[in-house]
């Protein structure tokens, strides 16, 4: 069976367990289970399996498999009459009895017979506006908006709340839309129109995926802010209607606006960079629906699981109760010689997919063969290579599949080294980390070597001062040379590539010393693999640029007193113009808000967010968990930002110049000095 695009089960008055599957375009099918529940234990505890079993009154049938541990003891399958039953043994046996009693059971049927979720959907994008307080008929909490937004389909309803969700249900039904796409929808809509339906005895049978977590798992360092007016913004320079007033201050009219906008933001923003069909395509090949492939842990466990058995193998349930604090030994970060220097014509060159090469080459698995990682990732490869050879092709759809592919080869690594991994094993994780760590100082030394000025390196990258007459085929020559390198000193074939090259570079200084920052640079860059020479572009990383808990007046200043600095140039003049600027009230109050979510509905100690929150909240404005909240720190303390409450007058200037000057000193060294009026050194402002 495939192309399904939903499943659940149930179980009948004679307690057969059913499952409903609905296929692409088709009705619900209501079929038996093709088998009982199950789990496994090793053969010499299946009394220990029998003995809690008749403690807790469920009866249960035991089977001999020629399956092992992944340690290479027998093990026998125990079945159960009910999925649920699974769940309850594993709870009530000492801990590790059980294996695999930790799947779902409709997965567990997927994973077992094959059966492939589908590469298609109908998908559509929703919103919900609800009331922030009473008015014009509406009540506080209601639903009085909804719209859809599909190929060839755009409409909003506004009205009362069951007339409103009969409509959106009406219109779900008719287009035999499947998933549902909303806008931190996990959070708000999809829990609130549930509770809803429910009361009018209305089931919405589709699925829901929330493309907040579908971005953010794809580009988790690229945006200061995830609210959907930021995101829209950066990704496809479209913004939000009639978000500057409150829903109860707006007409039907708008209100009706807002609402139809935000899910043409989000059918914009699929167009542009498909991230529902990248989801889509990492839940068909790991038998998932697109809402679970957010975490990368999920979509590699079902690989593993479906691989186990093809190899013979029963594997770990996940463990319940983990130590969050083991860790592996981690990466190799070379430390930067210098903090604030500014380097010229340097070359990154990357180790392509470097921990899944690692894990595969070396055979790092937990079996005693060494092969059940491997395998998967090997599949993936070839898979991959497959899809990229019809993508060269002209084929796009290939080309998304490759790129899905993709992520879940890099997630690999990242998933074995959670300590909620069913096959987690730090010394494992340690192996890799230390061959990545020797395959980097391979590349380091085989560049001295040469000549050349290694001056920090990262995980699977080393920067590399080269010659100025170096063209771009020596970047690629340079490239193959460390290839051969590695392999005449690990006995592995790696691909490395040459990234970027930075016609200048620093490092900014550390926190509390002198040294330079690691993990942290910015830089000119001139050339890019792929595109080849540009225009030099200002790029960062690990600095304030890309927190969304600073200002964006400041974060704009850092960008040119980076540039500045890069090129040269003095920075002085720009911090005094912005000090001027501030001090005069000429900042708009909006670019000096800073930003920060929700987390909880409780706080023991109300932090400034918070507090912003609940002034806003008395003024009718509702935020709920995941929420952002701008707020700006003014003369009377801290105030939310909304329409117009703050004026440029109550800007408490001197927290600003404090934020700026921790901004300076990391960024470049300096201070600025309010009584001077001038930018000095670290050591000039302390005397030294």
């Amino acid at each position: 069976m495939d192309q399904i695009v939903d499943m659940g089960y149930y179980v009948t008055q004679d307690k057969r367990v059913t499952l409903r599957v609905v296929r692409h375009n088709e009705q619900p099918k209501h079929i038996e289970a093709p088998f009982r529940p199950y789990f496994f234990v090793e053969q010499p505890k299946v009394s220990v399996a029998r003995y809690y079993a008749s403690r807790v009154g469920i009866p249960i049938t035991i089977h001999n498999t020629d399956l092992t541990t992944i340690d290479g003891t027998a093990v026998s399958k125990v079945e159960t009459q009910l999925p649920r039953q699974v769940g309850l043994l594993r709870r009530v046996m000492p801990k590790g009895i059980a294996l695999e009693a930790d799947i779902p059971f409709e997965r567990r049927v997927r994973v077992d017979m094959d059966w492939k979720t589908s590469d298609t959907y109908n998908v559509a994008y929703f919103d919900l506006e609800t009331a922030t307080r009473d008015f014009d008929g509406f009540k506080e909490g209601t639903i009085i908006g909804a719209s859809v937004v599909a190929q060839g389909l755009s409409e909003v309803y506004v009205g009362s709340e069951p007339d409103v969700v009969r409509w959106l249900y009406d219109i779900v039904t008719e287009h035999r839309f499947e998933l549902m796409v909303g806008y931190n929808s996990d959070a708000f809509d999809v829990p609130i129109l549930t509770q809803r339906s429910q009361r009018l005895g209305i089931a919405f049978n589709v699925r829901f995926a929330d493309l907040y977590w579908l971005v953010r798992s794809e580009r988790q360092k690229m945006f200061s802010s995830w609210t959907l007016e930021h995101v829209a913004k950066e990704l496809v320079g479209l913004s939000r209607v009639n978000v500057d007033k409150p829903v109860h201050q707006l007409t039907k009219q708008q209100i009706a606006e807002r609402c139809l906008c935000d899910s043409e933001l989000l059918y914009e923003i699929e167009r542009a960079y498909g991230f529902v069909d990248t989801a889509i395509t990492k839940a068909y090949y790991t038998y998932l629906f697109p809402d679970e492939t957010v975490k990368a842990s999920k979509p590699i466990d079902s690989l593993l699981l479906r691989k186990a058995r093809e190899l013979g193998l029963a594997l770990p349930s996940k463990p319940e109760n983990y130590d969050e604090e083991v860790k592996h030994s981690g990466a190799y970060v070379h430390q930067p010689p210098e903090a604030l220097k500014v380097f010229e014509n340097v070359l990154v060159l990357d180790v392509a997919s470097m921990y899944p090469s690692i894990i595969m080459q070396f055979k790092i698995s937990p079996d005693k063969e060494g092969v059940l990682i491997p395998k998967v990732i090997e599949d993936l490869y070839r898979e991959r290579l497959r899809l990229k050879e019809l993508a060269s092709k002209g084929d796009v759809r290939a080309n998304v599949k490759q790129g899905a592919l993709k992520i879940l080869l890099n997630a690999v690594y990242g998933v074995m080294s959670n300590p909620s991994f069913r096959l987690f094993n730090v010394e494992l994780g340690d192996k890799v980390a230390t061959y990545g760590r020797q395959i980097n100082q391979v590349m380091r030394d085989a560049c001295e070597q040469l000549g050349l000025k290694v001056i920090a390196s990262d995980t699977d990258s080393v920067f590399v001062v080269i010659p100025q007459d170096v063209n771009e085929q020596g970047y690629y020559d340079l490239a193959r040379y460390l290839e051969l390198c590695i392999k005449e000193r690990m006995g592995v074939v790696m691909t490395v590539e040459p990234d970027k090259l930075f016609s200048k570079i620093y490092f900014p200084r550390r926190g509390g010393d002198n040294t330079a920052a690691k993990k942290k640079y910015a830089g000119l860059v001139i050339w890019k693999k792929g595109k080849g020479y540009t225009t030099p572009t200002v790029e960062t990383v690990g600095m304030e640029t890309v927190r969304s808990d600073w200002p964006e007046a400041i974060k704009d200043l850092q960008r040119l007193v980076v540039s500045e600095y890069l090129n040269g140039g003095k920075v002085t003049p720009l911090v005094k113009e912005f000090v001027s600027m501030l001090k005069k009230g000429q900042i708009p109050v909006e670019r000096l808000a800073l930003s920060k979510s929700v987390s909880k509905d409780d706080y023991k100690v109300e932090p400034h967010h918070v507090q912003a929150a609940k002034k806003a909240e008395k003024l009718g404005y509702k935020f709920y968990v995941g929420d952002k909240v701008q707020y700006v720190y003014t003369y009377s303390g801290v105030q939310p930002l909304l329409n117009g409450n703050v004026k440029p007058e109550h800007v408490d200037v001197n927290y600003y110049l404090e934020l700026l000057n921790n901004m300076l000193e990391r960024t470049v060294g300096i201070r600025y000095d309010e009584t001077l009026d001038q930018c000095r050194t670290l050591d000039q402002y302390l005397g030294r």
